[in-house]
């Protein structure tokens, strides 16, 4: 039970584990299809086209718009400027024409103070007018001045010396800033007889600023002169009151250029510079408006682009998406009939009825699939060709085995029989020699017959048994012949038959090597899928080749062989006719044995005759003893040539059975490929 659930704790922590590896699976498959790929690339396009027009357009946009703001403020300025210089030319022009008053060349105060009431109204406002002697004293003031002595001011110091102009701000009866207007008066004689003046309320300025920015909210206006001091300064008075020189880059640069715009950071931010010259003046009326408050818009028009750029992506992004699904749907067929075709399946055909490369691509499949189906029915009927040849060679093959069994039986029992026939021999040759030396103890006994009849009826019946002995011999001799040149005469046989087989091998060895050829050619056409069989092929030809010089070595032995039976037979003969000489001669000892048995009474009168026969004997013993040697010789020989014989038996025998062997090896890979053919459906 403990095992158990142990295992079952191993499996449910392998669960996690096999989903994780599932996961990250699917996971490859998805990150690794086309369709991902596509979408990825045509959200990475669309997003980079989109991004790009949608940068250029907020570049364009926000540079548009700040263009824009800067247009307007530059118009602000100019307003502010041209209404100043307009304003400000207005009471010049109105005091160069007062001052050429006819009634003032008097110097008349009475007059002064009549002509001053009376375009004191023409004039404007509470802004006093006044007319000074040339030491600066006063003759008359519309209203009361806080200087009674003008002689130290510079705007009177240039007014006697002929010039009409607008002074820099000064302090009033209340300390207020105002500008002074001055222009001479000439007397008699074109002389300067005292100045005209009169004062510029700033209030009036600063109400016409305000109206500038009533119209144009979010601006800031200053006004200030070529030494960066302020006229006018919206966002500090008292740097205008205590005349502080402003520092800032913008004001440097707006007084070397007095016409122009740029960026410069005003009260903690970045706003837009305008500058103007105010005309007549040494003033520069400068506009100014925060540059982040001019991108707002920008700023807006950018998050709707990017917002619309991004629907926009997404919109191409999905059609895109479902276009490349759509058409790489063939593609997913494709791949799934080359599943199909690698699990054996060779009917399967794809709809190539499009005309664009996928369906170009499904026609080469389909005629792949034909082709391959053409060479598996090829690899399937060459199979069953090798399959069939094969027990046929594998039959020959055992006949040959058997015919080789047989032929080293009968040569082996041949070899023994010559080993006997070699054996018997070298017995004659003994007897013979034994014969010999009896010849010549007859031949003593001959001459010593005379002395004694007894020893020579002993060595007749002595010679009469050794005759009947070399006559039963010389019988054995020749039945040992006979049986020989039968032997030998089967042997003939045999080899023709072993000729027959070697030749059917031959034939067999010889349409095995076009079957391989025919096999090699035909893998050769399955290309990579036959690569398996052309190896079984090259080694049933490699079998082939070797059955074919196994089988003329064969035949060139079985030659040999045949050759020598057929001088061993014709030895036979000679042995035979031989045999049957020896056999005359015994009968004939053995005759003239009888008659010496039987005459031994007239053994000394044909004492000659008989030493003449033994001589004839010995003679032919000598003529016998060869003919044995000979025979010794050939059944030596025959010997050697049936070891040789057994040996190339043998060898053949082994060549069978290595056929035998190759043969059921190349039964065994002819079904397996008929096996692996037979997984293909066609």
């Amino acid at each position: 039970m403990n095992r158990i659930k142990l295992g079952l704790k191993s499996i449910r922590r392998g669960l996690p584990n096999c989903r994780y590896e599932k996961g990250k699976q699917a996971v490859r498959q998805l990150l690794s299809s086309l369709v991902t790929r596509a979408t990825g690339f045509i959200v990475l396009i669309c997003s980079l086209a989109m991004l790009l027009t949608g940068w250029y357009f907020a570049a364009q946009t926000m540079s548009s718009l700040q263009n824009a703001a800067v247009d307007k403020n530059n118009k602000v300025a100019e307003r502010v400027a041209s209404d100043i210089g307009r304003y400000l030319q207005s009471k010049k022009n109105f005091i160069t024409v007062a001052g050429a008053y006819q009634g003032l060349r008097t110097m008349q105060p009475e007059a002064i103070r009549q002509y001053l009431e009376t375009i004191q109204a023409y004039y404007g406002g509470n802004d006093p007018l006044f007319v000074a002697r040339p030491d600066g004293s006063l003759i008359w003031s519309t209203q009361p001045l806080s200087m009674t002595s003008l002689a130290d001011a510079g705007y009177f110091k240039t007014a006697l010396q002929g010039g009409t102009q607008i002074s820099e701000p000064v302090a009033g009866p209340n300390q207020q800033l105002q500008l002074v207007g001055t222009t001479p008066v000439y007397g008699s004689g074109n002389q300067v007889a005292g100045v005209l003046g009169a004062h510029i309320s700033l209030n009036t300025l600063y109400t016409m600023v305000e109206e500038v920015l009533a119209q144009n909210p979010g601006y800031a206006v200053i006004i200030v002169d070529h030494g960066q001091v302020p006229l006018f300064y919206q966002s500090d008075s008292s740097a205008v009151i205590e005349r502080k020189v402003l520092s800032d880059d913008f004001y440097k640069k707006a007084v070397t250029e007095e016409t122009g715009d740029t960026i410069g950071v005003f009260r903690g931010q970045e706003y837009l510079i305008s500058y103007r010259p105010i005309a007549n003046t040494p003033w520069l009326a400068i506009a100014a408006y925060p540059k982040e408050l001019a991108l707002t818009e920008a700023y807006t028009t950018v998050r709707h682009s990017i917002f619309v750029t991004a629907a926009i992506t997404l919109v191409f992004v999905v059609l895109g998406f479902f276009a490349i699904r759509k058409t790489l749907l063939p593609l997913k067929k494709l791949q799934q009939a080359v599943e199909r075709v690698a699990g054996g399946d060779l009917t399967h055909q794809l709809d190539n009825r499009n005309h664009d490369e996928l369906g170009r691509v499904a026609g080469g499949f389909n005629q792949m699939t034909a082709n391959l189906r053409q060479i598996v029915l090829s690899v399937k009927e060459t199979a069953v060709l090798v399959l069939g040849s094969s027990g046929q060679v594998g039959q020959a093959a055992g006949q040959a085995k058997s015919a080789s069994s047989h032929v080293a039986e009968s040569i082996v029992h041949i070899a023994g029989q010559m080993e006997q026939q070699s054996r018997d021999t070298e017995t004659t040759e003994a007897l013979l020699h034994e014969l010999v030396g009896v010849t010549r103890t007859v031949t003593e006994s001959i001459q010593e017959v005379a002395r004694s009849t007894e020893v020579c009826a002993a060595a007749a019946l002595e010679g009469q048994s050794v005759i009947e002995q070399t006559t039963g011999t010389m019988d054995q001799i020749k039945l040992l012949a006979d049986k020989t040149g039968k032997t030998v005469t089967g042997l003939v046989a045999c080899t023709k038959e072993i000729g027959q087989v070697t030749h059917i091998i031959k034939e067999i060895a010889d349409q095995t090597n076009l079957l391989a050829l025919n096999a090699a050619i035909e893998a050769a056409r399955a290309g990579q899928a036959g690569r398996g069989f052309a190896v079984v092929a090259e080694e049933v030809r490699k079998l082939a080749e070797q059955s074919t010089q196994a089988t003329g070595r064969i035949a060139d032995i079985i030659s040999r062989i045949h050759h020598e039976a057929e001088d061993a037979v014709s030895a036979m003969e000679q042995s035979r006719s031989y045999v049957d000489k020896g056999v005359v001669i015994t009968q004939q000892s053995g005759v003239a044995f009888t008659k010496i048995v039987e005459d031994i009474e007239y053994v000394r009168s044909q004492a000659r005759t008989i030493t003449q026969e033994t001589d004839a004997q010995m003679l032919l013993c000598g003529q016998a003893i060869e003919a044995v040697t000979h025979i010794t010789e050939l059944a030596a020989g025959n010997t050697g040539s049936t070891q040789e014989i057994a040996a190339v038996s043998q060898q053949q025998a082994a060549a069978a059975h290595r056929i035998t062997d190759a043969v059921d090896r190349l039964q065994s890979m002819a079904a397996n490929l008929e096996s692996m053919v037979r997984q293909f459906t066609v």
